[in-house]
């Protein structure tokens, strides 16, 4: 069963960090991990600029490296960029020092003060170093875009009855993602804009 909504009792075990931007406006936060891509940044951002929607790109250090072309355009379009380690770590399986001196790589590239760690998996010592110098976001809302088996129709089904005002959604940015992504993308665009909402970077 793919669940959409992050449950308010986990997100509180780790209350430190951001699951979601708490307002009483109708503001929906996109973001987009793994980028830039040479498949699938081109048409995010193609969607975006459809509907005058501001997004945050959670983007690796190898792949701006990889596809400085892609990166540019994320940048040059004014988007927010954060920083998602150099070469998509799992923090629960990786040594903190280890850990930091990946996300500092992807700092030296470009600079950021926001972080989303790869797979949301982050322990509470990368935690406890990371917030002295970052905004780390996590998301309430989950697409599962990056999992060929799901049924698209029903995810949109439920992304619609459980996103709310100032929910963060994780997407993704990669090309295992992007058959998922050109179904859902455009379908919240769409409906959101129609029921009055806006699309802001955080």
């Amino acid at each position: 069963m793919h669940i959409v909504k992050i449950p308010k009792w986990f997100q509180s075990l780790f209350n430190s960090i951001e699951w979601r931007v708490k307002t009483d406006k109708k503001v929906i936060y996109l973001t987009f991990d793994d980028g830039p891509n040479i498949d699938s940044t081109e048409f995010i951002i193609s969607s975006l600029e459809k509907y005058h929607a501001e997004a945050t790109f959670f983007c690796l250090g190898y792949n701006i490296l990889k596809y400085p072309d892609q990166f540019k355009k994320i940048n040059k379009s004014k988007f927010s960029i954060g920083n998602h380690t150099f070469q998509h770590m799992n923090g629960w399986k990786t040594k903190t020092k280890i850990y930091l001196n990946d996300v500092k790589k992807c700092h030296e590239i470009y600079s950021s003060n926001l972080f989303r760690p790869p797979f949301g998996k982050i322990n509470p010592f990368q935690i406890d170093e990371l917030k002295k110098t970052h905004r780390i976001i996590m998301w309430d809302i989950n697409s599962w875009d990056f999992d060929p088996s799901i049924n698209k129709e029903l995810i949109f089904k439920k992304m619609v009855k459980k996103i709310q005002n100032g929910s963060i959604v994780l997407f993704h940015d990669n090309k295992k993602s992007l058959e998922n992504l050109r179904y859902l993308l455009p379908k919240v665009l769409s409906y959101f804009s129609e029921k009055g909402y806006k699309f802001e970077k955080l």
